[in-house]
């Protein structure tokens, strides 16, 4: 007989122990004072245990997640976290118990979805043989989500979600506009696309501060 195969070794990521313990901490505190500021660092502890990770690299930012696997997890729980949040506010109770963390959920959860989308539409993305959805399909689907998101924003007083909403709408034509000049032999075109956007987008964020103030209201 062959002998059973050895139970695969706890996961001791300091960073997910961290993290789970700072919810566990954190969840009962912000409840209890009813504090939006404990709820958004629970949910960034949260999301965080979830593989969500920002990490300083010396003249920039490292945005994002480990592996695929950590990223469509942290996208479909943060799918599930919004569609929990919508559905509380429609009572009193449950705008009650969820007030403390509506903000954090709606910054990270907008955040982690989006992002998480943008990486998958890209052309150079690499998907796995047999994949539930192609280039198209992948497209399709996320259009379809950032048009149903900024309507929500907007039709349901959210500021957070509709103004993260925008900002990867704009992202994501930038970003297929970039692909198709790419594509097409046309390489100096995206270099100057790319430079006009980055100039767009600083003068947009001078003239307009506020629109940075609302992604986290």
């Amino acid at each position: 007989a062959l002998p059973a195969p050895a139970p695969p070794p706890p996961n001791t990521d300091p960073v997910l122990i961290l993290n789970t313990f700072l919810v566990l901490c954190l969840v009962p505190l912000a409840h209890a004072h009813g504090s939006q500021l404990l709820g958004f660092f629970a949910a960034a502890a949260l999301f965080g245990a979830l593989g969500f990770s920002v990490i300083p690299m010396g003249l920039g930012w490292a945005v994002g997640w480990a592996n695929e696997d950590t990223m469509l997890n942290t996208a479909a729980a943060s799918g599930c976290l919004l569609a929990l949040a919508a559905a509380a506010r429609t009572t009193p109770q449950g705008t009650r118990l969820l007030a403390p963390f509506q903000l954090g959920v709606s910054v990270f959860g907008t955040l982690c979805l989006l992002l998480a989308g943008l990486i998958r539409t890209s052309r150079w993305y690499p998907t796995k043989p047999g994949a539930a959805l192609g280039y198209v399909g992948a497209n399709v689907g996320y259009a379809a989500l950032l048009l149903a998101m900024v309507a929500w924003g907007a039709l349901g007083g959210s500021m957070s979600v509709y103004s993260t909403a925008a900002t990867f709408t704009a992202l994501y034509l930038s970003d297929k506009a970039v692909e198709w000049c790419v594509f097409t032999g046309l390489g100096w075109v995206a270099v100057l696309l790319v430079s006009v956007g980055l100039c767009g987008g600083a003068w947009f964020i001078h003239t307009h501060p506020t629109w940075l103030v609302s992604m986290l209201r």
